[in-house]
């Protein structure tokens, strides 16, 4: 039998990733002795889920990224792109994982964040410049730069502060501050 479709296997890679959010949630250091601890399980047992903890880390940050895409998805009405509302979704799904944001801030220091935006930029980005009739791929990129960077680092500041301003404080600073 495949290893990967083996209920237990399936089962040690969940408890890998709950650990390191529980972990992160409990605003301790992360490293692969401390999730081989607090998750009861060996250090070989770790590697043979993942090669190093970076991998962990991008393995829990699809899945968050992936329930954000779902609740997008999940909305009665389309959300149109760098509306009140759609920022509301974003700025709700990062209070709701402020300790893996935290996390994922500190590690991607590089700015703008590149992390799944080939579909985000297929379905959303291209169609929002095209109705403004921006065309130049190279134009949208660097109108796109700016964008992401003043997004991600008003997010950033937002964690930081352990999310204390509202989520509709926060989109409407997203709605006000931030054009293409």
């Amino acid at each position: 039998m495949n290893q990967k479709k083996n209920k237990h296997y399936q089962q040690t890679h969940q408890k890998i990733k709950d650990t390191l959010l529980e972990i992160i949630y409990e605003k301790k250091k992360v490293n692969i002795a401390q999730i081989c601890r607090h998750a009861g399980i060996n250090r070989t047992t770790f590697y043979q889920h993942y090669e190093d903890i970076v991998e962990l880390i991008e393995d829990v940050q699809s899945s968050i990224f992936k329930q954000l895409i779902k609740t997008y998805d999940n909305e009665p009405e389309k959300i149109e792109f760098m509306s009140f509302r759609s920022y509301e979704i974003f700025a709700l799904h990062v209070k709701e994982n402020q300790h893996f944001y935290k996390l994922y801030f500190e590690m991607n220091t590089t700015f703008p964040l590149k992390d799944g935006l080939e579909e985000m930029w297929e379905a959303m980005i291209v169609p929002y410049f095209h109705d403004r009739g921006i065309y130049d791929e190279e134009v949208m990129a660097l109108r796109f730069i700016c964008y992401q960077a003043g997004f991600t680092i008003t997010l950033k500041k937002w964690v930081d502060q352990n999310c204390h301003l509202k989520i509709q404080e926060v989109a409407q600073i997203l709605t006000e501050c931030l054009r293409m």
